[in-house]
């Protein structure tokens, strides 16, 4: 009779599914850093030898992307022209370990010239072994015009990226 409600009791112990309640992939109130595909000097000719970085800032809850800076290199149909900037996204919201934001903006260059550029950028954390990590993608058009000069269509292509908490 003892052993009867003994597997009794073990039948009511409830079952925890791992894949309903995972540990989330982002690291809350953290500061990621990393490179992107352009590589550590992706500036033409080593003319500006800052890295193409990608760093971002996550929220207290872990519930959003409070700041992230990419820097990138794009080429520009005027071969003689290469367009370096960086964009900041700010205040994205994580889904589901996933964030993504398009938009466009404009911006004063040097010589006196304006860049119209529109972006897209894709990320996601991930979660092995304890760690956390971020990856992802971007993309950037811009219209070059400068005063005494023709625009130019400047774009950077695919460009990964992926970075780690420090």
């Amino acid at each position: 009779m003892l052993a009867v409600v003994a597997a009794a009791s073990l039948l009511v112990v409830p079952v925890v599914d791992a894949k309903k309640n995972p540990r989330s992939p982002v690291k809350k109130d953290a500061t990621y850093r990393g490179l992107t595909s352009q590589g550590a000097v992706c500036h033409v000719d080593g003319v500006d030898n800052r890295p193409c970085t990608v760093s971002l800032k996550t929220s207290k809850d872990g519930k959003k992307v409070v700041s992230m800076l990419i820097r990138y290199g794009a080429a520009c149909k005027d071969e003689s022209k290469y367009f370096r900037s960086s964009t900041r996204f700010r205040g994205l919201p994580i889904t589901e370990g996933k964030f993504e934001q398009s938009a466009g903006y404009g911006e004063p260059i040097a010589g006196g010239g304006h860049a119209e550029s529109t972006v897209s950028m894709h990320g996601a954390f991930k979660r092995k072994d304890g760690r956390s990590t971020v990856s992802g993608d971007f993309h950037v058009k811009s219209k070059l015009t400068f005063p005494d000069d023709k625009p130019t269509k400047c774009g950077s292509g695919k460009v990964t990226w992926s970075a780690r908490p420090k």
